[in-house]
């Protein structure tokens, strides 16, 4: 999925964009069963802030659970998911210039009263982080559910809703925050790294 002049030009100015129809229903569908099944099965944990020895739960700092997604997976979803980031990648190599060559990921689940206070995907030190990458799994979400993205840019803040199938991509250094959620939230979170090449 290759991006517009329009998207590259906003892209490139607000250091965001938003992807509607990133997947299809039946591939947000598959993947909200994904996370349903491995929150029961106990997959999930309590998500941490911090980095190395520092990193510690902080229920008052975020509340999601969480559980690292797997590059090499065969769930045909999980598969289409890594593609299309990749091309993700590529357009933002091609054009932008920022030297992406390595990704991770992890399903989120917000439940009821969950919420991730304001923050930056950049840790201060020594981090590889360049883009960040959100892909909502909320079937039937209505505004009034709460957990929208509240992103903080340089001349306004901006306010995202969970809908199903769309796609977030900012620059990971962009501070922002999970808003309050009423009813259980789902996401694919990702980064796109630069690492240094041994």
């Amino acid at each position: 999925m290759s991006w517009s002049e329009e998207q590259l030009d906003f892209f490139a100015e607000k250091k965001y964009l938003i992807l509607d129809d990133f997947l299809s229903n039946e591939e947000v569908h598959a993947l909200r069963q994904l996370a349903d099944e491995g929150m029961a099965a106990g997959q999930f944990k309590e998500a941490e802030v911090g980095k190395g020895i520092e990193k510690k739960v902080v229920k008052t700092e975020r509340g999601d659970w969480i559980c690292w997604l797997d590059e090499n997976s065969s769930h045909p979803a999980v598969q289409t998911y890594w593609k299309k980031v990749a091309e993700i990648h590529q357009t933002i190599n091609r054009y932008f210039y920022l030297g992406l060559n390595d990704m991770e990921a992890h399903l989120a689940v917000y439940q009821a009263g969950g919420f991730y206070k304001r923050h930056s995907d950049r840790h201060q030190i020594s981090s590889t982080r360049r883009v960040s990458l959100v892909l909502y799994l909320n079937e039937t979400w209505q505004e009034k559910d709460g957990g929208q993205l509240r992103i903080y840019l340089e001349q306004d803040d901006i306010e995202v809703l969970p809908l199903a199938g769309r796609m977030v991509v900012f620059l990971s250094e962009i501070e922002h925050e999970v808003l309050p959620t009423t009813v259980n939230r789902y996401s694919i979170t990702g980064w796109a790294h630069h690492r240094e090449l041994m």
